[in-house]
């Protein structure tokens, strides 16, 4: 019986140790490697078309665009191929507003917010441009980290638009992790840099289904799943270490204090994936809320206020007169 129990705790021992070496590090692999969204998976599907709300469509021409060029480009600090849409309009040329895609999607997603722009006037006022971040769309297959990687993808495709096409005066309109892309591009002190050394001015920012701590969004969905507490302690960490150590950073209410540009921020309250309890509490950590418009609805799911056809108009307002202060 003795050797049996001592059998036996040997067997829990080497069971813990396991799931403190292993479980954490396939944590860390569901954070970081997703299948990606390409265009054929997307538009191959009825399904998917419908998700997405473009239907039939799936070129920026299809929404009356008909000046479309696409960019192929660099990420910053690493050899990853990016892609996108520049919709040329008849918008000064300095004056650019970026739609940014989040996780698990590609820019077939915020393509349809063109409509948005072209029943408000708003395309004579912008140029625009419909990026793939990485590992989405036409763009390559790479590691987000939840944001921190799509932020350099974000200070890429500005460059690039700078150089290539006369841009320098920004509006960043994100969803979901895309709206941490935002938050990471403005929080980052080498990537601020970046900019201000290209005189890249952003001006306006519009967060819509924000991912805004990717901790605490994280932890919510490892408690979902039964992930014991020291499991999910251990897997951040090792996401923290991939990120140069700057995980706890992840946050609107680090990466946005002391942000000076107007921000629209719009949340569902009964939001799944990116919870509205988290937005609340990361905005009321800023310490200067003047610059922050928000609108918060009740129903529609995530990303898909602007999809919900009670909610469209009044969507299309709230954006429209935001832009036009």
């Amino acid at each position: 019986m003795k050797k049996f129990l001592r059998i036996s705790s040997v067997a829990v021992l080497l069971l813990l140790v396991a799931a403190w070496f292993v479980v954490p590090r396939y944590i860390l692999g569901m954070i970081t490697n997703y299948e990606p969204f390409t265009f054929e998976r997307v538009l191959d599907s009825e399904e998917w078309r419908a998700s997405y709300g473009i239907f039939d469509k799936e070129h920026p021409r299809d929404y009356g665009f008909d000046n479309v060029e696409e960019l192929d480009y660099l990420t910053v600090e690493e050899d990853v191929q990016l892609n996108g849409w520049y919709v040329e309009t008849t918008a000064p040329a300095e004056k650019c507003l970026v739609l940014i895609h989040g996780r698990t999607s590609n820019r077939l997603k915020t393509m349809k917010y063109l409509e948005l722009f072209k029943a408000t006037g708003l395309d004579s006022v912008y140029n625009f441009f419909i990026p793939d971040l990485r590992n989405s769309g036409k763009s390559q297959i790479a590691k987000t980290y939840m944001g921190y990687k799509f932020g350099e993808d974000l200070a890429a495709s500005l460059l690039t638009l700078n150089k290539e096409k006369g841009s320098s005066d920004f509006v960043l309109y994100g969803f979901s992790m895309g709206a941490m892309a935002i938050a990471t591009l403005l929080g980052r002190e080498d990537l601020v840099s970046l900019m201000n050394d290209n005189s890249i001015k952003v001006n306006q920012l519009i967060l819509d289904s924000s991912l805004s701590n990717v901790k605490e969004t994280l932890r919510v969905n490892s408690q979902n799943l039964g992930l014991p507490g020291f499991l999910f302690d251990q897997s951040f960490a090792l996401y923290g270490d991939a990120i140069n150590g700057f995980g706890e950073q992840m946050r609107f209410g680090y990466l946005l204090n002391g942000v000076e540009q107007p921000i629209l921020v719009l949340h569902t309250r009964n939001d799944n994936r990116t919870p509205f309890a988290i937005l609340t509490k990361e905005l009321e950590l800023l310490s200067d809320k003047a610059n922050i418009e928000t609108h918060f609805f009740d129903g529609p799911r995530h990303v898909r206020i602007y999809q919900t056809d009670s909610l469209k108009l009044k969507y299309q307002s709230i954006i429209e007169g935001f832009l036009r202060k």
